[in-house]
């Protein structure tokens, strides 16, 4: 069975609000002297269950950190408590597993706040 690929279906759900080269899937070892903000999407592949929820982590990096919080709170309003239709695959329901929470980067100058989204999806064909 083939689920949507959630990773790619939340990367271009959060493109919406972020111009697009802005959200990744692997961080670039120069990304912090690039536009800010950048956001990391990570995404569990679902598993062969007719039904599969998927974990995926996303992290705000800005340079400000009430910008980063106030992008999270966005990014949460938009994701959350809905399903989407996406061109990678139906995401059946979107439900926040880990509150967001700001961690310490290791760089000075960029602000982190992570959280953890449960993505659940059934098959495409």
């Amino acid at each position: 069975m083939i689920h949507p690929d959630v990773e790619k279906a939340l990367m271009d759900l959060i493109a919406q609000l972020v111009p697009e080269k802005q959200v990744v899937a692997r961080l670039d070892a120069e990304f912090t002297s690039g536009p800010m903000p950048v956001v990391l999407v990570t995404a569990e592949i679902p598993g062969a269950d007719i039904l599969s929820t998927v974990q995926a982590e996303i992290e705000v990096y800005h340079d400000k950190r009430s910008d980063a919080r106030d992008l999270t709170t966005v990014l949460l309003s938009h994701l959350s408590d809905k399903h989407h239709d996406t061109q990678f695959g139906f995401l059946d329901r979107v439900y926040v597993r880990q509150k967001p929470r700001e961690l310490p980067y290791q760089f000075s100058g960029v602000e982190r706040f992570q959280f953890v989204l449960n993505i659940d999806t059934r098959p495409v064909t």
